[in-house]
């Protein structure tokens, strides 16, 4: 038998780092194998070297998996510091919004923030404007009795129908019923008069909470102290309403990108005007930015029986938040009570409105047609 032992040499294509590891390798293999031939010898020879290939290859894999963490790694802190540089410019540049107060509701974000350099207050719901309030003029000097803003300014159609009611119902007394649908900043409380019924409704607690909140806004503080609020659905919370009990109805929730459509059918319209006095007028603040809900709502108005409506299209001589433009709808189930509203500047009687292609089936609770509307807001259709 011939002697193998003399073979038992490291492989010579081992690199510098593997030769220790191979020389014990083999020499532990010779002592425990004894080859005996040349096929014993190689057999020795292909464990050895794929013993060492595997642990090269490891070692390969262990060092890509480390290279691929280090740049992963690297990667995510430039995105952090990256992130958190622009965090802090955003926050130190200059610039005309302070994002101030924000909270989620399951409505979602309310933000409470600053404008203007500090001039103005404002209430967002998402990208909505729900309201404002001046806190310094333009000198920077503090705004004591703040008026109301945005759609309520003095001499908004919202403002000025506060007046048409109280002279069309006639009641001396002070007994003067108001019911008023989203609260936003208060603003509206500011109309007021001593000794009125005035009841605000909203389905958002969060919005009752920062509008009575004197050290954001003051408007309901200041004015109306003791105002009522109901919280709610208002299709359920006016259904509770006695019938012919209100003389000024506000409906102010169809601002947003995602309107109630249930508070915009025939049969919430209807509800509304039950809730009228005779001579009661019944208020829709339909500005909206994404739809066209003049025609909706003229649609509507014209398929209820006995129901007359002005829609007016107010545009304010100056346009800042002070006093921005809105569209609101009149509707009275006396006619006499909108005379003095036809008169004014932007009013069009909706009889004299002509059908929309939007929306010429009035919207029910069991139909509505948003893309319609939408479409009819941009142009496409008439």
């Amino acid at each position: 038998m011939s002697d193998f032992s003399n073979l038992a040499a490291v492989p010579p294509l081992l690199r510098d780092e593997d030769r220790a590891v191979g020389a014990a390798l083999v020499a532990g293999l010779v002592r425990t194998i004894a080859p005996a031939n040349a096929d014993e010898w190689v057999e020795v020879q292909d464990i050895a070297d794929n013993f060492i290939e595997a642990g090269r290859a490891r070692r390969m894999r262990v060092n890509l998996i480390n290279a691929h963490y280090q740049a992963g790694l690297e990667i995510v802190l430039r995105r952090i510091a990256t992130a958190a540089i622009m965090a802090l410019a955003l926050f130190l540049m200059p610039s005309a919004i302070n994002q101030g107060f924000a909270e989620r509701s399951f409505f979602g974000v309310h933000r409470v923030m600053m404008y203007d350099e500090g001039q103005l207050r404002l209430l967002m719901h998402g990208t909505t404007l729900h309201g404002a309030m001046r806190v310094k003029d333009a000198t920077g000097t503090a705004v004591e009795t703040p008026p109301p803003a945005t759609y309520y300014y003095p001499g908004s159609p919202m403002a000025r129908g506060v007046e048409v009611a109280r002279g069309s119902v006639g009641k001396a007394d002070g007994s003067f019923v108001v019911a008023s649908v989203g609260v936003g900043a208060g603003s509206m409380s500011c109309y007021a008069r001593a000794n009125e019924d005035w009841t605000f409704y909203d389905i958002h607690p969060l919005v009752v909470r920062l509008a009575t909140n004197p050290k954001l806004f003051t408007f309901l503080s200041r004015c109306r102290p003791d105002a009522k609020f109901v919280i709610g659905d208002a299709r359920l919370t006016l259904g509770k309403v006695p019938a012919a009990t209100v003389d000024y109805l506000v409906i102010d929730a169809f601002a947003s990108d995602s309107i109630p459509v249930h508070l915009l059918t025939r049969e919430a319209i209807e509800l509304y005007l039950s809730r009228l006095s005779p001579q009661g007028l019944l208020v829709l603040h339909i500005s909206n930015q994404h739809m066209d809900l003049a025609d909706v709502a003229s649609t509507i108005a014209r398929s209820i029986p006995d129901v007359s409506a002005v829609l007016v299209v107010d545009r304010p001589v100056t346009k800042s938040l002070d006093a921005l433009p809105s569209t609101v709808m009149f509707l009275a189930k006396s006619p006499e009570v909108l005379a003095d509203i036809k008169t004014w500047n932007g009013a069009t009687p909706v009889a004299a409105l002509g059908d929309g292609a939007a929306s010429r089936t009035p919207w029910t609770d069991d139909y509505s047609n948003v893309l319609g509307a939408i479409l009819k807001y941009k142009g496409i259709i008439n």
